[in-house]
């Protein structure tokens, strides 16, 4: 028996990890699963080295989440949420009070303790000027495309006293900030749209003179300060095509007012974490990887705790030790600090079989070399031959691990239950494998997609694993997309399952709120060269025909809007081609609520189940 879906989303995550300055405790916030509320509860646990013990900031329906340690390392602040909003809550670890910090009309997004921990700076989104509350009294509630915007306020709050904006009218969407000694920087984008996220500014607040001085102009944001404010670092694209350069580090150097652009032997995204006496700490992919690690001001990079097939992420380092997340082949998710494992995701799997996870690598016609996750059954028989389901990973530039019990849309477990091999291909565009790679399908959407899987999908039959004739393909987001287009463009499938996937470019770039996407990759407007977005979509192919074929939607989805789904679902019904379409009322681009997560799932079971024999 392998993970049910009920199972595997049973099984706690953990977004936000901390270490204590002194390295004693860590604290983290701690995802579970609700189901007679149907929500996640999220808790912040502090964890003792010494004692081995964990303690729970919050329980029951009082979520916790985001924490932050004092300087002095005698208390946790956190954000929890009061009518709805997130506030700053502080607890020392010497006693069981919290002491409620702020109280913010429109809650706390994000914050940071200041460097003597008397206060704490946070971020917040403007509130209405009295000019708009009475537009909105008077007219009821609308807004002008591209300019009515709700900016951030930046604010400091003492342990004693009140909120003190800072800002000082500047119309900025802050997306990161840090503090250190007597200076701070934000990195923050002129409008809170998604599309300006990638032209940020660095800005600092100077404390003596209170004022706001710019610091580099365009960046891709991730500003943190060096332990004694002297220098700044932040990651800056290398060249136009912000959807697939790299993002390469940078440091700006507050005497000498200059910059330099770090020679980091890295052929990826590198993201700096934070900056401590031992160096920058930054995270970056490497292909079915991700790892951690120290890389100092002459880019020398000093890699930690990565192992063979290991992702280790969600890190946070005192200089000397690291609190992380880890996962392998073998292993789910669990915090450890440094070798020292603090959570115990292993029970989940007692009594359980483990899906046997092996990487292979394929070379499309075309030259292209593939990387992809076969996940076979722990009984797998090498003489058999297989049904073959293709699981395809969303991004383009996202990635498919050899992980145990991570996929909440693809019930990979079930389906290896149900007697079907999985393969995830790392299709062109992946993250991992170098700017070039993740290219690769630029003014190639769908198409260079198509011939990675196909590809794949013949190795395979060569090999005598799997059953050509009994394939299917199931995707989300871009994985939807390229289910979509794999499942029109050719015959060569059974059963297809679309979750939030795009199906024409055209309408899709004219709807979504990143609109800089869709021209980046085909290379154009629709408008200036309408055949490449033809080309690329599958809604050109629904004429020749579809294999059976399941689409999965979130109504409230504004990354791909839920039109691309009754698009289609329209085509494949008037070309009479069997479809069957859930709208999911409510949830946005991912599932957020777990009924949904399983409901997707189990949907997922009983189609390819029924459509491939199973």
């Amino acid at each position: 028996m392998y993970l049910s879906p009920k199972e595997l989303i049973e099984i706690p995550q953990y977004p936000n990890v901390a270490l204590s300055g002194d390295g004693r405790n860590v604290a983290f916030e701690e995802r579970t699963t609700d189901w007679k509320k149907n929500e996640y509860r999220r808790h912040v646990r502090v964890y003792n080295r010494e004692t081995n013990l964990s303690t729970p900031m919050t329980i029951g329906n009082t979520d916790s989440r985001a924490p932050r340690w004092s300087p002095d390392d005698a208390a946790v602040a956190y954000l929890s949420p009061i009518d709805g909003k997130d506030q700053i809550f502080i607890q020392k670890l010497s006693s069981t009070g919290t002491v409620q910090h702020t109280s913010a009309d429109e809650g706390v997004e994000q914050y940071e303790w200041a460097t003597d921990g008397n206060g704490i700076y946070y971020v917040s989104k403007r509130p209405l000027s009295k000019t708009e509350k009475e537009r909105n009294d008077t007219y009821g509630v609308y807004t002008y495309q591209d300019e009515d915007f709700r900016y951030h306020e930046l604010y400091y709050q003492s342990l004693d006293g009140d909120a003190v904006p800072l800002l000082q009218g500047l119309n900025v969407h802050i997306h990161s900030f840090a503090v250190s000694g007597a200076r701070l920087v934000i990195s923050a984008a002129p409008t809170p749209r998604v599309v300006d996220g990638v032209h940020q500014a660095v800005r600092m607040y100077d404390f003596g003179t209170e004022r706001w001085e710019t610091l580099v102009e365009d960046c891709t944001g991730n500003a943190r300060l060096s332990p004694d404010g002297s220098k700044v670092c932040y990651t800056h694209f290398r060249d136009t095509n912000r959807h697939t350069s790299n993002n390469q580090l940078a440091v700006y150097d507050m005497s000498s007012k200059t910059s330099k652009t770090l020679d980091v032997p890295i052929d990826e995204h590198v993201t700096p974490v934070n900056w401590t006496s031992r160096g920058m700490f930054i995270q970056w992919a490497e292909r079915t990887k991700l790892c951690i690690g120290f890389v100092d001001e002459a880019g020398r990079v000093e890699p930690m705790h990565a192992g063979s097939d290991g992702v280790v992420m969600l890190a946070s380092t005192n200089g000397e030790s690291i609190a992380y997340t880890r996962a392998t082949s073998t292993e789910p998710y669990d915090i450890y600090i440094d070798d020292q494992r603090v959570t115990n995701n292993s029970t989940h799997f007692t009594d359980k079989q483990l899906v046997q996870k092996e990487i292979i690598t394929w070379t499309t016609a075309g030259g292209e070399e593939i990387e992809g996750i076969l996940s076979k059954p722990a009984d797998w028989d090498h003489s058999k031959t297989y049904p073959l389901i293709v699981a395809v990973h969303g991004g383009p530039a996202g990635t498919s691990f050899a992980l145990q019990g991570v996929n909440r849309y693809q019930p990979i477990e079930s389906f290896i239950e149900e007697g079907f091999l999985v393969l995830e291909p790392n299709y062109r565009g992946s993250a991992g494998y170098g700017e070039s790679f993740r290219g690769a399908n630029v003014k190639n959407l769908g198409i260079g997609d198509y011939e990675d899987v196909i590809s794949g999908i013949d190795l395979l039959g060569e090999q005598g694993m799997i059953d050509p004739e009994n394939v299917g393909i199931i995707g989300w987001s871009q994985g939807g997309y390229i289910a979509a287009f794999c499942a029109t463009y050719s015959d060569r499938f059974k059963a297809a399952s679309v979750g939030a996937g795009v199906t024409n470019w055209y309408t899709y770039y004219t709807n979504t709120d990143i609109t800089s996407f869709t021209p980046q990759y085909l290379a154009n407007d629709p408008w200036i060269d309408p055949d490449i977005y033809a080309r690329t979509s599958p809604m050109t192919y629904v004429r020749n025909g579809a294999p059976p074929t399941l689409i999965q939607h979130g109504e409230a989805d504004v990354r791909v809007p839920v039109a691309n789904a009754y698009e289609l679902y329209r085509g494949l019904k008037d070309t009479g081609q069997e479809v069957k379409m859930v709208i999911f009322k409510q949830m946005p681009h991912g599932a957020t609520k777990p009924g949904q997560s399983l409901a997707i799932m189990e949907q997922n079971i009983e189609w390819f189940r029924e459509k491939m024999g199973k």
